[in-house]
């Protein structure tokens, strides 16, 4: 972690320092060009300034001696202003361009041609070279000032020249210009040392600032960090001499202290939606009612720990009947029924009141007793009501803060259940019997045998026809007939256990689906339902009592058949073997080899 943060302050001063140096470089070359620029210009005025006035000097000293018409004189005071005014050389052309009179004798009679020469061009060189009295010239390593001025022909010289020429010839003046060459040298070399010297001082200095008042606090800051992605919220931040930086540490250190409640808050929010994502999983499963409750209360006491969960559901067809599911903490789950007409509670921590109370009354809100350590959940959605859920916990336990939060959304994802649950009941189930209708049959048993060729677990059917049903139409009518089949489907269902589907297959005829291959144990469920049905007694008003019997089918799959449709032919055809033999009997279906 430490090299970590030894990158990321390098990284922070390289980018602090990378932005501020060529912004500083920039600033300080322009600052010494223009330095530069203004001593040369100063240096090359100055320069210019003294070639003027030796110019004028040199031209009103050698009219006088030209007056006098003394070439020896002439050339003695040209030579003299050279030496005193260290100039390089001095020259008179006439108007020719041949010079006539120079400090250097090698030039004397060489002709400068006005078209060519860069002396001449200053003047001669047409409209688009711009007219200079001065101009800069390369002899041999010296660079040279070379004036040139004209000698006007004034009244004083019409001795030798006529009247109506306006020049006399030309004064050419070289003044060295290396000196000047070598100070500008030496002035930009001083600039560049000193901006160099200057730019190291300003490097160190801002290294330094951004060391001490911005990689320290950062430094800290990051520290802060570090241990705060790590966990620890207590530690603290602190950095000295206020500004910025001391204003983030202090709002890093709120910014902690927040994080760490706020954490405390998404764990207690997360455990919420983990038991409601779970709750929601869990019941979307399945669509079907008997496996929802199951679900419900086992999920809710898995969910609660030590908590004992009650559902209490009314009965489709009965208002004076309840369902009542109960799961103890550590236990299986349980199921009775509970009829209202009963003196006793539904269970041990629902009571008759509490039962009555919700069916007078719409609960709103969970109803909370006994200290918190129990509460009543009313399942309902606008009008319809689907059960009261109650959670209690034994000992000192009581629910907390966070339980008191999901309880109410709980309940309302179980209502939406079993609302779902309800519509799709009604969808599969027989309006006369409330038994599975044929469709949900098929539907079934197509499940069962993809799962057979998936897994190899058989299954079985029974098929169940009342012995002379149509006697009873033919003697009491049909609104006989269908008490009967009523009342024959609730001893049916009564008959069977958690997983065995009964459906209404037509007319008087059922069918029940078993989730089991095993003959045996198959025959034991079948000889029960004929043996409960044989001992009923149908009872209705205004009738005699009757007993009536069922003759039985039997088929397993893969024993008998290895496919849905053709395991129900199978059975109806035991069926109709049943109903041969005499009635009032279980017949297992058997194939010729088993027959033979």
């Amino acid at each position: 972690m430490a090299i970590i943060r030894s990158e990321k302050l390098s990284s922070l001063r390289f980018k602090i320092l990378g932005s501020l140096f060529p912004v500083f470089f920039v600033l300080m070359s322009v600052a010494l060009y223009g330095m530069w620029t203004y001593q040369r210009d100063k240096l090359i005025e100055m320069t210019h300034k003294k070639s003027m006035q030796a110019g004028f000097t040199i031209e009103a000293g050698l009219r006088s001696s030209m007056l006098q018409n003394d070439r020896q004189s002439l050339n003695e005071t040209m030579d003299e202003m050279v030496r005193v005014a260290d100039l390089a050389g001095i020259s008179i052309l006439d108007l020719k361009g041949r010079i006539v009179m120079s400090t250097d004798s090698s030039e004397v009679g060489s002709i400068l041609d006005k078209d060519k020469d860069e002396t001449c061009l200053s003047c001669h060189g047409g409209k688009q070279s711009p007219r200079s009295e001065e101009i800069i010239v390369i002899r041999g390593n010296e660079h040279l000032l070379r004036r040139v001025i004209k000698i006007d022909n004034k009244p004083p010289c019409y001795g030798c020249h006529p009247a109506e020429q306006k020049m006399c010839g030309i004064l050419i003046v070289d003044s060295y210009l290396t000196g000047t060459y070598e100070l500008m040298t030496t002035v930009s070399k001083r600039l560049v040392a000193t901006g160099l010297f200057s730019f190291i001082v300003v490097v160190l200095i801002i290294f330094y600032i951004i060391n001490r008042f911005v990689s320290q606090p950062v430094n800290a800051i990051i520290d802060g960090f570090q241990k705060v992605g790590k966990g620890d919220f207590g530690n603290w931040v602190e950095v000295r001499g206020g500004g910025e930086f001391s204003e983030m540490a202090d709002s890093f250190n709120v910014m902690s202290r927040a994080i760490s409640r706020f954490i405390e808050e998404i764990k207690s929010k997360n455990s919420e939606i983990t038991s409601l994502y779970t709750l929601v999983r869990k019941i979307s499963e399945t669509i079907e009612l008997r496996k929802i409750k199951l679900i419900v209360v086992n999920l809710l006491g898995d969910l609660l720990h030590g908590a004992d969960v009650t559902l209490v559901l009314p009965h489709e067809r009965d208002s004076q009947r309840f369902e009542v599911v109960w799961k103890r903490f550590g236990e299986s789950h349980y199921q009775a029924d509970y009829y209202l007409e009963s003196e006793e509670d539904p269970h041990q921590f629902v009571s008759k009141q509490d039962l009555l109370h919700w069916l007078a009354e719409s609960y709103a809100e969970p109803i909370y007793s006994e200290g918190d350590s129990k509460v009543l959940l009313p399942l309902q959605m606008n009008e319809m009501k689907f059960g009261l859920l109650c959670v209690r916990f034994g000992g000192d336990r009581k629910l907390s803060s966070s339980e008191k939060r999901i309880l109410p959304a709980f309940s309302q994802h179980v209502a939406i259940a079993f609302s779902n649950a309800k519509l799709y009941t009604m969808a599969i189930t027989d309006e006369l019997t409330g038994m599975f209708t044929k469709r949900h049959f098929q539907s079934r048993v197509n499940l069962m045998e993809d799962n057979y060729k998936l897994t190899g677990e058989g299954f079985c059917v029974l098929i169940l026809d009342l012995d002379n049903f149509k006697d009873i139409n033919d003697t009491y009518g049909h609104p006989f007939g269908d008490k009967v089949l009523v009342e024959l489907a609730e001893l049916i269902k009564r008959s069977l256990r958690f997983g065995e589907i009964p459906c209404r297959y037509g007319g008087d005829e059922f069918v029940v689906l078993l989730p089991v291959a095993d003959i045996p144990s198959v025959r034991i469920v079948a000889e029960r339902l004929r043996d409960n049905i044989s001992r009923h007694v149908f009872e209705f008003e205004g009738h005699p009592p009757i007993h009536k019997t069922v003759s039985i089918g039997l088929a397993c799959c893969p024993q008998h058949a290895a496919s849905a449709n053709e395991l129900v032919m199978v059975a109806d055809s035991a069926l109709y073997v049943a109903k041969n033999n005499g009635r009032n009997q279980v017949h297992i279906y058997s194939t010729e080899r088993e027959r033979a």
